[in-house]
C-alpha cells in the first residue's frame, strides 16, 4: 500500500510523497523506515521526531517536519482502519475437514469452513460464511448466524442461539449451567437449567469467558456488545446493547445491564440488581445495589465516582485527623 492508497482510507490529507510504500503498522520506538507510526497524545512528538519511520499519522494541528505526514481528525479511528487492511487473516476455506463430526440432520449454509475435529450436533443451523475452527463443540439444535467467527476450542451449548457476525475466542463456553442448588437437610441439590443463551449480532465473546443458561428462560446479550477475556456471565442475566465489559468483571444472576454500559475490569454486579443506562464502572466497582441510568460508580459498595473519591481522601488524612484529635485530648487533660 502506498501513502497516497493510506490517506484515502482514512480520509486524511497528506504532505509528503504518495508513492511512499507503506510496508506495516509499528510502534514509535519499534518502527521501520517504511512502517507507518500514530501520534495518539500531542506531548510525544518528540519521540516521533526520532523514530525510524518516515511516515507518521497526525492529528490535524500537528506538525513534525522531514516526515511525510497524514493529517486526520481522529488518529486512533485511522489505526483502527489501517490495522483492519494490514492484519486482517484469511480465513479457512470453505468445506468440512473429514476429521470433523457432523449430524446429517445439521444444516450448513453456503461458505461455512468446519475446522479439524469439530463436533455439531442433531438439528443445528450454521449461517452462510461463518467459520469454525477446530476442537471446537457446537451442541444439539444451536443456531449461529452468518458470518460468525468460532476460534479453536470453544464450546456452544445446546439450543444456545448466536446471531450474525459475532465472535467467539478460545476456551468461551456458551451455555454452561448456572450455579443453582437447593439446600435439602445436609446436602445440596442441583437445579436443572433448562433455557439458554441468546447472543444479538456483532457481539464478541472473549477467550476462557463463560455465559451461563437460563434457569428456565434465556440469558440474553445485547447486539453489539464486547465482552474481555475472562468475564463469568451468570444465570438469566440481562445485556444490553453496545455494552463493554473488561475482564475478570463478574455479572450475578438475573441481573439486567443497560445499553451503553461501561464495566472497567474486575467489576462486579449483584444477584437481582440493575444497572441502567450509560453507566460507568470503574475498575473494581462492586456493585451491590441498582443504579440509575448515566451515573459513574466505584468503590465497594459501588457509589456515585466523586462522593467515593472525596471519602478515600479522608480515609488517607486519618493518620493525620487521628493525631491532631490526640494534641487536642492531650491539650485538655493538661497531659
Amino acid at each position: 500500500m502506498n501513502l497516497q492508497e493510506a490517506t484515502e482510507l482514512v480520509r486524511g490529507r497528506l504532505e509528503g510523497d504518495p508513492t511512499f510504500e507503506i510496508r506495516g503498522l509499528n510502534t514509535l520506538f519499534d518502527a521501520k523506515p517504511h512502517e507507518l507510526i500514530f501520534l495518539f497524545d500531542a506531548r510525544r512528538l518528540d519521540e516521533v521526531k526520532i523514530s525510524s519511520a518516515l511516515a507518521v499519522v497526525l492529528p490535524r494541528g500537528v506538525e513534525c517536519a522531514g516526515k511525510h505526514q497524514v493529517w486526520v481528525s481522529d488518529p486512533r479511528e485511522a489505526y483502527r482502519i489501517l490495522a483492519l487492511s494490514f492484519t486482517s487473516a484469511s480465513l479457512p476455506a470453505e468445506g468440512v475437514e473429514p476429521s470433523a463430526r457432523v449430524h446429517p440432520s445439521a444444516r450448513l449454509g453456503p461458505g461455512v469452513a468446519v475446522g479439524a475435529m469439530v463436533y455439531i450436533g442433531e438439528g443445528a443451523v450454521i449461517g452462510s460464511g461463518t467459520v469454525i475452527y477446530p476442537q471446537s463443540y457446537v451442541g444439539e439444535h444451536v443456531v449461529l448466524g452468518e458470518h460468525c467467527i468460532v476460534y479453536p476450542s470453544a464450546i456452544i451449548r445446546e439450543r444456545c442461539r448466536l446471531g450474525k457476525k459475532v465472535i467467539v475466542h478460545s476456551g468461551a463456553v456458551i451455555g454452561s449451567d448456572g450455579f443453582g442448588y437447593e439446600r435439602n437437610g445436609d446436602r445440596y441439590e442441583k437445579i436443572p437449567h433448562v433455557g439458554c443463551v441468546e447472543v444479538g449480532d456483532e457481539v464478541e465473546i472473549g477467550a476462557n469467558t463463560t455465559i451461563d443458561r437460563g434457569t428456565v428462560g434465556a440469558t440474553r446479550i445485547g447486539r453489539g456488545t464486547k465482552i474481555d477475556n475472562l468475564v463469568m456471565i451468570a444465570h438469566n442475566v440481562i445485556i444490553g446493547c453496545n455494552v463493554v465489559i473488561a475482564g475478570q468483571s463478574g455479572i450475578a444472576g438475573s441481573s439486567s445491564v443497560g445499553d451503553a454500559v461501561m464495566m472497567g475490569g474486575q467489576s462486579g454486579v449483584k444477584d437481582h440488581t440493575t444497572v441502567g443506562k450509560n453507566v460507568i464502572m470503574t475498575g473494581r466497582a462492586g456493585v451491590a445495589n441498582n443504579i440509575p441510568d448515566g451515573l459513574m460508580v466505584s468503590g465497594f459498595p459501588a457509589q456515585e465516582h466523586r462522593k467515593e473519591m472525596r471519602e478515600r481522601v479522608l480515609v488517607r488524612k486519618l493518620p493525620e485527623i487521628w493525631q491532631g484529635l490526640r494534641r487536642i485530648q492531650q491539650r485538655i487533660s493538661g497531659k
